[in-house]
């Protein structure tokens, strides 16, 4: 445990001396000199050089091959020849070409191979990026050929009989930027989300992360707890300094609760950013043929459920991703909500009611005709299965208004639906904050209004991530995870009297990790230092 940053130096120091006694002791000890001896010394590591294909596998006009490690240029010399027409432009053949420009070469078979050496596989572009300017800082050849599946095949065969090359692992590229600090974890993620985006929402999303935006603002979040414990730290190394006084804690203090304030508002974004990365679960559900299977269709326009006057068709859960005012949402078709004796049919009940409570949107669909009847209440259409289910994000639809008669006016049917939905006395009576509209499925009535005031509406004031509403800064569940254990340290912190300041100097450090796990990041001993001697004035 470190106790301070004045004993912190004492370790260091000592370390320091130890390794330098180990060091000149070298000389004397035969099994020492084993090891320290320069015959002895191992060869410096050497990344794999790997390849892989860049770009689906299909018919196509043009695949991208990658290669990259420090076998690039022996790739090269074995493999990339120029054209017969080019043998006398100026170069060396087996020269690696200009940085980052395309040259157009002929790909063979190497030497080396028992079949077919020497063969000419395709013709093509190639580009190279020299150490470090390349996406993973190391050497990196790029090969664009024709994309069919014999040339990629016959380019991926002779790629493998080079020295020292592989193909490479999942995501081995980006690892390899990263681990050569080209990327921190957020931009990794970020890269995997743009590359799996679907919509607007989404490409925005992820480019905010690959662009270094969401590690700028958990760094700045993590200054800001280093300032904080800077700040603690100097009252426990220098408190007797007639310039720091205990006074200074209460700066920390303060500080710390504008960063639980900030964390808890992070925290409590109803997980915007991650319902945005994997879409926005939307249920339809209702009594048996109220049109729950002809709204999915409609919104899919496509016939993706079954749609049939008898009840009960539905009874397994049909969902179809859409793309909703840029953001994806998931919409799913449940059965409809009855009780039932059918053994087969209560279990497509159950699973429907476990759909509906895990939404973040429910579409309630419910018969229009039958609200209408005079004898008709709110309780009479809402049956006791349905009424659990709805809540203030709930969007409501009265369904089928084209069987309603053409002698009862448009302002007529609205008054006498909305006193039905507001009806008092003892009746059901709908959440606060609870919409509904009037259409039909069947002729398309009232179902533009439906789905962009109030389906369209709802997804951008609550997922949109448009320039009106700034981004969320949680946007997987690891990054939830570490601000909510840095919460946690930083309430300890302030649950700490004076006397147990390095305690709670400790948990700050613990606090400021977390935030930096984020990024990959970890805070040093330097980066308290600088606080310290920047702010503080100390060592005059």
């Amino acid at each position: 445990m470190k106790i301070s940053l004045t004993r912190c130096s004492q370790l260091l120091r000592t370390s320091t001396t130890r390794s330098l006694s180990l060091s000149s002791s070298s000389s004397s000890s035969p099994s020492l000199r084993r090891f320290t001896s320069s015959t002895s010394t191992p060869p410096p590591y050497q990344p794999p050089t790997i390849y892989a294909l860049g770009t689906p596998p299909g018919k196509a006009g043009v695949a991208v091959l990658r290669i990259s490690g420090p076998a690039v240029p022996e790739v090269y010399k074995q493999m990339i020849f120029r054209r017969a027409q080019q043998k006398s432009a100026r170069g060396i053949e087996g020269v690696l070409p200009s940085p980052r420009k395309m040259v157009l070469r002929e790909i063979r078979v190497p030497e080396t191979a028992k079949e077919d050496a020497g063969e000419v596989i395709d013709e093509g572009l190639v580009v190279y990026f020299p150490a470090p300017n390349s996406f993973t800082t190391l050497p990196l050849l790029e090969l664009h050929t024709h994309s069919s599946l014999s040339v990629l095949t016959k380019v991926l065969s002779a790629l493998s009989l080079i020295p020292n090359c592989r193909p490479a692992e999942r995501g081995e590229f980006t690892r390899q930027a990263f681990l050569a600090g080209r990327m921190d974890l957020t931009e990794v993620e970020g890269l995997r989300d743009l590359i799996d985006a679907e919509t607007e929402g989404q490409r925005r999303l992820a480019r905010g992360m690959v662009g270094g935006h969401l590690r700028a603002r958990y760094e700045t979040l993590r200054e800001e707890i280093i300032h904080a414990m800077a700040i603690s730290e100097a009252l426990i190394d220098f408190g007797e300094d007639d310039n720091i006084g205990e006074e200074v804690l209460d700066d920390a203090r303060a500080e710390v609760v504008k960063l639980i304030n900030k964390i808890e508002g992070h925290l409590n974004d109803n997980r915007r950013g991650e319902i945005m990365r994997s879409g926005v679960k939307v249920s339809i559900f209702g009594p048996p043929n109220a049109g729950k299977s002809s709204l999915l269709n409609h919104l899919s326009q496509r016939d993706a459920a079954i749609v049939s006057p008898v009840p009960g068709t539905t009874r397994d859960i049909v969902t179809v991703s859409l793309d909703i005012a840029g953001v994806k949402v998931v919409l799913s078709d449940t059965a409809g909500l009855r009780e039932t004796e059918d053994e087969v049919e209560k279990i497509g009940v159950e699973r429907a009611g476990q759909e509906i409570a895990s939404s973040n949107l429910r579409l309630l669909i419910l018969p229009l005709p039958s609200l209408l009847y005079p004898w008709s209440t709110l309780s009479s259409v809402l049956p006791p299965l349905i009424l659990p289910h709805i809540t203030p994000d709930t969007l409501i639809l009265l369904n089928q208004s084209d069987l309603i008669p053409p002698t009862l006016s448009r302002a007529e049917l609205e008054e006498l639906v909305s006193e039905k939905m507001l009806a008092s006395g003892g009746e059901v009576r709908l959440p606060e904050g609870v919409r509904w509209w009037i259409g039909s499925l069947q002729t398309g009535e009232g179902m533009e209004d439906f789905l962009e005031e109030g389906v369209g509406r709802f997804v951008k004031e609550r997922f949109s991530s448009g320039t009106s509403l700034e981004s969320p800064l949680i946007t997987n569940e690891r990054h939830r995870h570490h601000l909510t254990q840095a919460l946690v340290h930083l309430k300890f912190f302030l649950d700490q009297p004076p006397s147990e300041i390095i305690f709670a100097a400790e948990s700050l450090r613990d606090a400021a990790n977390e935030i930096g796990k984020v990024s990959g990041m970890s805070v040093k001993v330097d980066d308290v230092l600088d606080r310290l001697f920047g702010e503080f004035c100390i060592g005059k």
